[in-house]
């Protein structure tokens, strides 16, 4: 074969047919060569300003359902954020595990939601710091480790922690799940020593709980 002809030319596909899906007006589908090729949204139909009698490559082709995979995957997360606020690690892992996109396509939507203010792993810790304090009475050393499983940087846990939590809102806060415990162990030899693992696996620092076992016992 003479070097003219090393390669084969690029494919070339064309646009027979555009319309409207019966079922979900919104989306569209689009035919190439007379065969129904794929659906998009149209959003995506009007980035691309694709119309009858265009001729894609290949790799246009492909462009065209990528980013459609795209506006897929930040209409999940939208509705996602929508429920409750998210760390960015949890809306990762949502898209990844949950919903089987592409981490590349996943990496896209963060990047997207978090430059519209969608997702900030800032306000996201403050927030789960306070409702961890005020709702669960949870101890720092708990919210702490828990924020790392979210993906959280330690160095925005520190600076909330720094800010929202105190020695002595801890101790109070101890001390109100602690009398309640107390309450269940009234009669048990071991009160004091099983009040105590429940004060520390509830996150509690040693030098609180036992602050909190002299007020309480």
């Amino acid at each position: 074969m003479s070097s003219d002809f090393s390669y084969e030319a690029e494919i070339l596909k064309v646009v027979t047919k555009i319309e409207s899906q019966k079922k979900k007006s919104a989306r569209i589908n689009i035919y190439l060569d007379n065969e129904f090729a794929f659906g998009i949204s149209a959003e995506t139909f009007n980035l691309f300003r694709i119309c009858v009698g265009q001729q894609l490559t290949e790799k246009q082709i492909n462009m065209i359902q990528q980013h459609e995979l795209f506006e897929q995957a930040k209409e999940a997360a939208i509705r996602y954020l929508g429920l409750r606020i998210r760390s960015q690690r949890e809306l990762e892992l949502y898209l990844t595990r949950r919903k089987k996109y592409p981490l590349t396509v996943a990496s896209r939507v963060i990047k997207y939601c978090t430059e519209r203010g969608y997702l900030d792993d800032k306000v996201f810790c403050e927030t789960f710091v306070r409702d961890q304090l005020e709702l669960n009475h949870n101890g720092i050393r708990k919210i702490r480790q828990a924020l790392v499983a979210k993906g959280i940087d330690r160095e925005v846990i520190d600076e909330a922690v720094k800010n929202l939590v105190k020695d002595e809102d801890q101790v109070k806060a101890a001390w109100i799940i602690g009398q309640k415990k107390a309450s269940t162990l009234k009669n048990d030899p071991k009160r004091r020593d099983k009040l105590y693992r429940y004060l520390i696996q509830k996150g509690y620092k040693p030098d609180v709980v036992i602050k909190v076992l002299q007020k309480i016992l």
